[in-house]
């Protein structure tokens, strides 16, 4: 057995993280991923950027990477570590099967 101990470890990653997670998981429930979000976010971890698929887009656990807004995202992500000076990360969806966690704190 592996223990993935995820919200044990997030906040001691010192370089930003991009969490994804989607809506239809059933091996991980988004809500955890938000649970772990908003963890690493209240330990000090703020430079973490979370996207939620929503479940229209049915990728479940394995498929967030058949998004074709995917590599976009990931573009965006990386383009951000370089241009942004904040100690926060922002991101802006681009399409409708994606959706930036807004609630999260």
């Amino acid at each position: 057995d592996i223990a993935f101990q995820s919200d044990k470890w997030i906040s001691h990653i010192p370089c930003p993280v991009m969490v994804l997670a989607a809506e239809h998981d059933a091996k991980i429930p988004v809500t955890l991923t938000i649970k772990l979000v908003n963890q690493a976010r209240k330990t000090g971890k703020h430079l973490l950027t979370f996207h939620k698929f929503d479940a229209s887009c049915g990728l479940g656990h394995k498929y967030i990477f058949k998004c074709e807004k995917l590599p976009a995202l990931v573009k965006e992500f990386s383009k951000s570590l370089s241009s942004s000076q904040s100690s926060k990360m922002s991101h802006t969806p681009h399409t409708a099967c994606l959706q930036q966690n807004s609630e999260l704190g």
